[in-house]
């Protein structure tokens, strides 16, 4: 393992790391961004000095464009500050860092059990789920532990793609790391990670098996009753707590649909707001009000923040990979997308947002088609 690939590395560990721990402990917001902003500046200035000639110009010029926009919007409806931009770049280091040299399986694997381990803790002593994350709601519990899942699967992904060498006939992924951050999540309550779980669970089981048959779907399922044991064994009087409280405030409804229909009906409001992005603050949108700006999808965030050239950018690469992967049978790359695709659709932790990392990851990953051919090279 040489040094540039070690020091690559410590840029990816270190930010879910720092992730994790600022949203356990109470911060001032100016620290706890600084603190998260940091590694990924680092990671895009390490890019930089690595990467081809093209590929530093291939993301500076996108950095360039979506910064210039999401000014624009600022200026426009104010739902940012001009501190957001270095999120931008930022996220885009990661995700690039990630893209060019990876992450090892054994520190990724770390990282997942670091975090599910930390949230276990928590559920076995147990601490409300409300309680536990500063800084934000419990849905950044599951955001957290997939985000970390999710890199872990990638960095499997390079080593079968990059490392043949090392590729054995019992060379499948592992159930036990879905399983764990299964527990966790189901735990957390959130709707939204739970659906990104099971995806990810019959994605494995049908990577590892080739095929998805009714025997292999009864499996999955006595899984899922497992996980639901175990939480009622450890921190049962909490867990039905929570998922009785949700019910009774929510039922089998979601306010979600009333939000994103009132950010669409200020979206074709005026020319404006459809090209800049809604002002969700103001006196027009009371449910948007409401919920602080919150419209529980991190699409209409992209675009209420950015405006429609960077939401058209976006949703067009990422649409490009889904195709790419799909007609080049890597059902890896095509699942956890489409994880992460239900996981930012049903809540905000994009745009900005710690699954950014990954999202720049995936809409460089086939348009810079040089920048992989020129890492494969190298390994």
């Amino acid at each position: 393992m040489n040094k540039v690939f070690i020091n690559a590395q410590i840029w990816i560990a270190t930010f879910c790391v720092l992730y994790l721990f600022t949203h356990l402990i109470n911060l001032p917001d100016i620290v706890r961004n600084g603190l998260l902003v940091l590694p990924g500046l680092c990671a895009y200035i390490h890019y930089l000095f690595s990467a081809k000639p093209y590929a530093k110009i291939t993301s500076l010029i996108f950095g360039l464009v979506v910064s210039l926009f999401m000014t624009l919007s600022i200026l426009y409806n104010h739902n940012a500050n001009f501190q957001n931009l270095l999120w931008i770049w930022s996220y885009m280091g990661l995700g690039l860092i990630l893209l060019r040299y990876g992450i090892s399986v054994q520190v990724a694997i770390i990282l997942v059990y670091i975090v599910g381990g930390v949230f276990a803790v928590y559920m076995i002593i147990g601490v409300p789920v409300q309680n536990v994350i500063y800084g934000g709601s419990e849905n950044n519990i599951s955001a957290i532990c997939i985000l970390s899942l999710i890199i872990y699967y990638l960095s499997y992904h390079r080593k079968r793609l990059y490392f043949k060498s090392d590729r054995t006939k019992s060379d499948k992924l592992s159930y036990y790391p879905i399983l764990f951050i299964g527990i966790i999540v189901v735990w957390s309550t959130s709707r939204a990670g739970l659906l990104s779980v099971i995806v990810l669970a019959f994605g494995v089981y049908w990577i590892n098996k080739k095929t998805i048959s009714v025997t292999n779907i009864i499996i999955l399922c006595l899984i899922c009753a497992v996980v639901f044991v175990v939480l009622f064994v450890f921190d049962s009087f909490s867990f039905t707590n929570n998922i009785k409280e949700k019910y009774e405030k929510f039922g089998m409804q979601s306010s979600r649909i009333e939000i994103w229909t009132e950010y669409l009906s200020g979206l074709f409001l005026n020319v404006r707001n459809f090209i800049f992005g809604v002002n969700y603050a103001s006196g027009n949108f009371p449910i948007l009000i409401h919920y602080k700006g919150n419209i529980h999808n991190s699409f209409f965030i992209l675009h209420a923040k950015y405006g429609l050239i960077p939401f058209l950018l976006f949703t067009g690469l990422l649409l490009r990979t889904a195709i790419v992967s799909f007609k080049k049978g890597d059902r890896l790359i095509l699942i956890t997308l489409v994880a992460i695709l239900l996981r930012v659709s049903l809540d905000w932790v994009a745009f900005p947002g710690a699954f950014d990392m990954l999202i720049f990851y995936y809409i460089f990953k086939n348009p810079v088609k040089g920048v992989v051919a020129y890492y494969k090279r190298k390994r």
